[in-house]
């Protein structure tokens, strides 16, 4: 026969491993099914703000359109909004465009992407300016990095006239 203490911790290791077996048979997966449903009930909840995300979204999608329409930009092309308006002040201000070359492209980790628009103009000094100022300050197309004035003679006419290389560059 068993003592009373035997009996004693007998009893306490059957209580443990019962206390072991229900925690891995049901406690442990009432708190992962609870993980899994404080999860969905997170899920459903951000399901439930896409509504107003999108509205918010549509809204702030109408300002920055409507910042870049007041700025000129009307399409998606950088390059045909540059051209755009180089020809509308170019006529304004009776210069002509001589050259404008594709974009160059470069990238860097540290800065992005550098994007430079070489073109050159002809015209007088004045004209030349308020062009470069409408596209650098005006229209934001970027800064203009390389300014080259050189004045020229045609022979024939002998007449003089101011070219312009300009390198205006951008970062996305």
């Amino acid at each position: 026969m068993m003592s009373s203490k035997q009996k004693n911790m007998v009893l306490l290791v059957a209580i443990l491993f019962l206390l072991f077996l229900s925690y891995s048979l049901g406690i442990s997966k009432t708190l992962e099914e609870r993980k899994k449903y404080l999860a969905l009930v997170e899920q459903e909840n951000f399901v439930g703000e896409i509504p107003k995300l999108l509205s918010t979204q549509t809204k702030q999608e109408k300002y920055l359109d409507s910042i870049l329409g007041a700025m000129n930009f009307n399409s998606n092309s950088i390059e045909n909004d540059l051209l755009r308006i180089l020809n509308l002040e170019s006529k304004i201000n009776n210069i002509k465009i001589l050259d404008f070359n594709s974009a160059h492209l470069s990238s860097s980790d540290s800065i992005g992407k550098l994007i430079t628009f070489p073109f050159t103009l002809e015209g007088n000094y004045d004209g030349i300016l308020k062009i470069i100022y409408e596209i650098e300050h005006k229209n934001n197309f970027g800064e203009v990095m390389h300014l080259d004035l050189e004045k020229k003679k045609n022979y024939r006419t002998r007449k003089e006239f101011l070219t312009a290389t300009v390198f205006l560059q951008s970062i996305e």
